[in-house]
């Protein structure tokens, strides 16, 4: 296995992710590979590749929030947002 496939938090502990990223992020962290994924959970190996790469670009999304708002002295991070006209 190789270990880019891992995530260091829990799905839990990742928001935003599905219900199928999930069974999927619970899979791989067990050590499974694509093909023992696709066939346990009954989906195409396509499939799991797809819900890997949502679950880590949610996970890094999830990781830079977490350093900005460390960065800020703990405040939560908004993110800025179109100018409005008075």
């Amino acid at each position: 296995m190789r270990s880019d496939r891992r995530m260091s938090l829990p799905p839990s502990d990742t928001p935003g992710l599905t219900a199928a990223e999930t069974r999927v992020v619970v899979l791989a962290n067990a050590n499974m590979s694509n093909a023992e994924i696709a066939t346990a959970l009954n989906i195409k190996d396509r499939s799991v590749k797809e819900y890997m790469q949502r679950a880590r670009q949610k996970y890094r999304d999830h990781c830079n929030l977490l350093a900005l708002e460390k960065e800020s002295g703990g405040a939560p991070y908004l993110r800025p947002g179109p100018l409005r006209p008075k």
